[in-house]
């Protein structure tokens, strides 16, 4: 039920875009875990093409495939994350995306849009992010830091 309920949630916020000229994206952006085939290991088939169904173009959307147990500020997580929305929002033209991310996933795209000077790519991909959905995000930390580090 609750997948469902976020499903439709992120289906609504789709159909409310910023204008009309806008050119509408989404990303999905995985949690941690070093990716490498996230739609079908992550995501689901099924979770994916529901969020797609609001979207006017079904084909404006990208599932993301980062190293994210590197630290977040690393060419692995935030340096990958970065290319990858990048690639995606010039390529096609997106002016209005939606991030749809999971646990760390959450936090690296944090990362990218609280330090805008850090690359030269942040600052494109912060103009063109509607918001962010931050599904189960550790911002208080996660247990496994805290059992890496003697602190849990």
């Amino acid at each position: 039920m609750k997948k469902l309920t976020t499903v439709l949630m992120v289906l609504g916020a789709l159909a409310m875009t910023s204008s009309a000229s806008a050119k509408v994206g989404v990303a999905f952006v995985h949690g941690t875990g070093h990716q490498t085939d996230a739609a079908d290991d992550y995501w689901t088939w099924d979770m994916i093409n529901s969020v797609r169904q609001g979207l006017p173009n079904q084909s404006d959307y990208i599932v993301i495939n980062c190293d994210f147990e590197q630290y977040m500020w690393t060419s692995d997580a935030a340096g990958c994350l970065a290319g990858t929305l990048y690639d995606f929002i010039t390529s096609r033209g997106i002016d209005d995306l939606v991030v749809i991310t999971h646990s760390n996933g959450g936090n690296v795209m944090r990362w990218i849009l609280s330090n805008p000077t850090w690359d030269s790519r942040y600052p494109t991909i912060i103009n063109a992010v509607r918001w962010v959905n931050a599904i189960a995000a550790s911002s208080a930390g996660t247990f496994l830091f805290a059992g890496l580090n003697g602190l849990g």
